[in-house]
């Protein structure tokens, strides 16, 4: 029941404000995910700069999580979507979508 478009305007006119927030919010909160970059795509380049880090014996686990998130949207079908649909993650958490 909370107001999504009321409660990214508080968030987003704070330190947490940012491009993704100005930009994407709104096709988030809809559920659509307009191409902007493909998450398959940033999906790649996440796995290289695990690898880089791999390589130089750096823990990276937030963006190792990230790739596991982008790694399920992409074997669902939703690689060429704008990689902002990791939001169909906490939208299917909250039982807005299906």
């Amino acid at each position: 029941g909370l107001n999504m478009t009321a409660a990214v305007e508080a968030v987003a006119g704070g330190a947490a404000g940012s491009w993704v927030l100005d930009n994407r919010a709104r096709n988030m909160i809809a559920g659509e995910y307009p191409l902007g970059f493909r998450t398959r795509l940033h999906r790649k380049d996440l796995g290289i700069a695990l690898a880089a880090a791999r390589e130089e014996g750096v823990s990276l686990p937030v963006a190792a999580y990230v790739e596991q998130l982008e790694s399920s949207r992409v074997s669902r079908g939703w690689g060429d979507e704008d990689v902002s649909n990791i939001a169909r993650i906490v939208r299917e958490q909250a039982g807005l979508d299906g």
